[in-house]
């Protein structure tokens, strides 16, 4: 059955079969082993507007706080559904790597063993039991917290060699991007295989919106997930103008993530009508991080660099759920 093969592959392309509006778009990390760092989104998008329909290949320049919006036509796209291998026209990108020559971007960078959100069919993904709603207005996949880098992309004439650096992937798809979420990223921590990946999102549900919590923490080899559907809960919420602090908890752990740093660069984001709407994700910044279990040990006290993050729409009401009283962690 190809729709079950399909929820059971959040990495691959869900867009075969649907119609408009619908986006897809994949976020590959780069950090090269002297820190610096890339990321390129490649992906499709399906309006409502007459004509919108377009693939594109989105690039964000760290040290340049600048991204680039290459649009090509629907149709030089393709995708497998059943793992992360997509090509648009000659520029090819997948579980082994990506391969690209635009006129702002050139180069191949082949990947390790990637490393991602387990699934099962009670869980398929970082969505959980939600990966099986055919209503959500946005699904997300990590395709990989961490995988070991070869190789070098030329942006705008600056050489990026990625041997021996460190790569990361995550995915949206759906209708449009929810109106209210902070995201917060990083897997450029001291420790050779650490990552954090959080967000909070305002999620439409059966006729009203909850806040949503997805959050892995990655560290050598273990998953600790904590979502909404595990159980986690937010504790606290503050955002700056440039900085944001959430405090999360659930029955076995707390986890404090504070993003701060970097200059905001405008990246496009998909609504029901077009690709025109943008947010600014900060980077590189910093991602600071302390994990605590249950008994009040630290499991793990990190700073994460090369740190992206987004605060959009009204923050408030993603901390209208809080807790009437403090987690006992």
């Amino acid at each position: 059955m190809p729709w079950l093969r399909n929820i059971l592959s959040p990495a691959g392309f869900h867009g075969r079969n649907t119609g408009s509006p619908f986006f897809e778009g994949w976020y590959i990390k780069l950090i090269t082993a002297d820190g610096e760092g890339l990321a390129l989104i490649p992906g499709i998008f399906r309006g409502r507007s007459p004509g919108s329909a377009h693939a594109f290949v989105q690039i964000l320049i760290n040290h340049r706080q600048s991204a680039i919006y290459h649009r090509f036509p629907i149709e030089s796209f393709s995708g497998k559904e059943d793992r992360f291998e997509i090509a648009i026209g000659e520029h090819h990108f997948g579980t082994d790597g990506l391969d690209i020559h635009t006129d702002t971007c050139q180069g191949s960078v082949q990947f390790g063993p990637l490393n991602p959100w387990p699934v099962s069919l009670i869980s398929p993904g970082a969505m959980g039991w939600y990966a099986w709603a055919p209503f959500m207005q946005c699904y997300h996949g990590i395709v990989s917290f961490h995988h070991p880098l070869e190789g070098y992309l030329v942006v705008r004439n600056k050489r990026y060699n990625f041997s021996g650096g460190r790569g990361y992937i995550e995915k949206d798809w759906g209708r449009s991007f929810p109106s209210n979420w902070i995201w917060m990223q990083s897997h450029s921590f001291a420790d050779d295989e650490v990552c954090v990946s959080l967000s909070l999102a305002s999620v439409p549900w059966l006729g009203y919106t909850f806040p949503g919590l997805l959050a892995g923490v990655w560290l050598n080899g273990t998953l600790i997930p904590m979502t909404s559907y595990t159980g986690a809960r937010l504790e606290s919420i503050n955002a700056g103008s440039n900085s944001v602090r959430l405090v999360i908890y659930d029955r076995s752990y707390r986890l404090e993530v504070t993003a701060e740093g970097g200059s905001a660069t405008s990246v496009h984001i998909p609504s029901t009508t077009s690709m025109d709407h943008t947010v600014q994700e900060h980077m590189p910044g910093n991602l600071y991080t302390r994990l605590v279990d249950h008994l009040g040990h630290t499991v793990y006290n990190g700073t994460g660099r090369q740190a992206a993050y987004e605060i959009h729409g009204d923050i408030n009401k993603l901390s209208s759920r809080l807790p009437s009283r403090r987690s006992r962690l």
